[in-house]
C-alpha cells in the first residue's frame, strides 16, 4: 500500500480547521499528522512529525505565512510549503514564489480540489489557483527577462518553460509534448543552464525580482 502524504496544517481560522480535519480524516492518500496557528511551534513539529508538505495561512495575525515559508525553507529545506490564503494580490503571490513557496492556493478551492492540490505538489508540480495563474502568465508575457529567455531558449525549451510556469510537474510536461521524462529533464538542465539558476523557484524568482 502506497504511504500517505503526510500533511501539516498552519491556520488560525478554527471553523476551517476543523472542516479540513474532518476532510483529511477520511482521505486515501493524506493523513493530517498536525495544525497549528501560532509559528512558533513549526520547526519542531517538522522535525518530530516529519511533514512531506506544510499548508501555511499566509496572514496568521502578528505573524505571516511568509515568516512561517522563510523558516521551513531555512530548517527543513525538504518540507514543501503550500501557501494557503483568502488574499489573490499578484504581489503576495510573487513574494512567495521568489522566497520558495511550491504553491499557491486560494482558501474557496473546494476539499477535493484542494487535495488534489497536494497530491500534486507532492509529485513535484507547482500548483497555483487558476485565477493568479492567468495574472502570472500575463506578468511573465510582458516583463524584459521573459522577452530574453524566449530568445535565449530554443522552442522546444520555451515549450517546456511554459509548461513549469503553469506548474506542471515535470511528469506532466513529458505527457503534455509527447516526450521522455529522460528528455524533459535534460531541457530543464539547459534551460537552468542558460538562465544562470538551479531551480524552477530560482528562475521565478528571478524572473519576479526583475519585474519589480
Amino acid at each position: 500500500m502506497t504511504p500517505k502524504i503526510r500533511l501539516g496544517i498552519v491556520e488560525d481560522k478554527l471553523s476551517l480547521v476543523k472542516n479540513l480535519e474532518l476532510y483529511f480524516a477520511a482521505s486515501e492518500h493524506v493523513q493530517l499528522v498536525f495544525t497549528e496557528d501560532r509559528l512558533e511551534p513549526l520547526a519542531h513539529l517538522c522535525t518530530t512529525l516529519t511533514p512531506d508538505i506544510v499548508l501555511m495561512d499566509v496572514d496568521l495575525g502578528a505573524f505571516t505565512g511568509m515568516d512561517g515559508l522563510l523558516s521551513i525553507r531555512q530548517t527543513h529545506p525538504s518540507v514543501k510549503v503550500l501557501m494557503f490564503t483568502v488574499i489573490d494580490d499578484e504581489a503576495t503571490l510573487f513574494e512567495a514564489i521568489a522566497n520558495g513557496a511550491d504553491g499557491y492556493i486560494l482558501k474557496d478551492t473546494p476539499l477535493e480540489q484542494l487535495e488534489h492540490s497536494i497530491i500534486e505538489t507532492y509529485k513535484g508540480g507547482s500548483v497555483i489557483s487558476p485565477l493568479l495563474t492567468s495574472r502570472l502568465l500575463h506578468v511573465f508575457r510582458q516583463n524584459s527577462m521573459a522577452q530574453n529567455a524566449l530568445t535565449i531558449l530554443t522552442p522546444r525549451e520555451n515549450d517546456i518553460l511554459k509548461h513549469l510556469v503553469k506548474g506542471y510537474s515535470y511528469k506532466q510536461v513529458a505527457t503534455a509534448l509527447g516526450i521522455s521524462l529522460g528528455t524533459v529533464r535534460s531541457h530543464i538542465e539547459n534551460i537552468y543552464s542558460k538562465l544562470g539558476v538551479n531551480s524552477k523557484a530560482e528562475a521565478v524568482a528571478k524572473f519576479l525580482n526583475g519585474s519589480r
